[in-house]
């Protein structure tokens, strides 16, 4: 991702002080994950914890740890098509992999938090550190009805995103465009006024009932998830 780890343990360092490379933005390369690969290596390794033995707290650790590293690269790309996405708005492939990355990470929550399920309750023995507070006794984590509804918020996401990115509107009985009209050299304060608030009209009334339904979504996750509100839940 944005960042190249040097050799040695990060466990030698104080906080903020591991010596990261840092990777200009521009520089970085976006690569859409591979969910085959991901859904077999996530898998293999489930499996390979509920039969391991004691004898194999080694080679789960390592294991674990190649899957947290693919889920923070995952994540790495995710974060990167959203951003590029959000800069460049007229590139239409750019929004197609920020979509792709969104639509997927229901499945990789899914996957990683039941293999964190299984190594917790593995007979092998997992460092805590690497269970990010799972214990043996966590139930499985997702219902098909709570994986719906995931589904559905990060559905609503992204047409949320696209509704904020229009760029058409209409301004003295005419459709033009947004950004043109404000980057214009010559434009008042007053157009610019009438500009901003023709823009927030059309973002209202495509946007609105995306928002409504996304309020209705997040409230029946909460309450599947046995939480008063989604403000608690998150």
């Amino acid at each position: 991702g944005g960042k190249t780890a040097p050799a040695g343990d990060p466990a030698d360092y104080g906080p903020g002080e591991y010596p990261f490379e840092l990777v200009p933005f521009d520089e970085m390369e976006y690569r859409r994950p591979d969910m085959d690969a991901l859904k077999a290596l996530f898998a293999d390794t489930t499996a390979f914890a509920e039969s391991a033995s004691s004898g194999d707290s080694k080679e789960l650790r390592s294991r674990l740890e190649l899957c947290w590293d693919a889920y923070d690269e995952f994540y790495t790309m995710d974060t990167l098509a959203m951003l590029r996405s959000d800069i460049y708005q007229s590139d239409e492939a750019l929004l197609e992999e920020y979509e792709f990355c969104q639509d997927a990470e229901v499945r990789i929550d899914e996957w990683i938090d039941r293999l964190l399920v299984a190594c917790a309750a593995s007979e092998a023995s997992v460092p805590a550190s690497l269970l990010a507070g799972y214990d043996q006794g966590d139930p499985e984590p997702y219902t098909d009805r709570q994986l719906a509804l995931m589904d559905r918020e990060n559905q609503l996401l992204v047409e949320y995103w696209r509704a904020m990115m229009l760029d058409d509107i209409q301004l003295n009985g005419k459709t033009v465009s947004y950004l043109e009209t404000i980057s214009a050299p010559a434009i008042t304060d007053e157009e610019y006024l009438a500009a901003r608030l023709a823009y927030a009209r059309a973002c209202n009334e495509a946007a609105a009932p995306i928002y409504i339904e996304l309020i209705k979504v997040r409230r029946d996750m909460a309450a599947d998830f046995g939480y008063d509100s989604y403000e608690t839940m998150q």
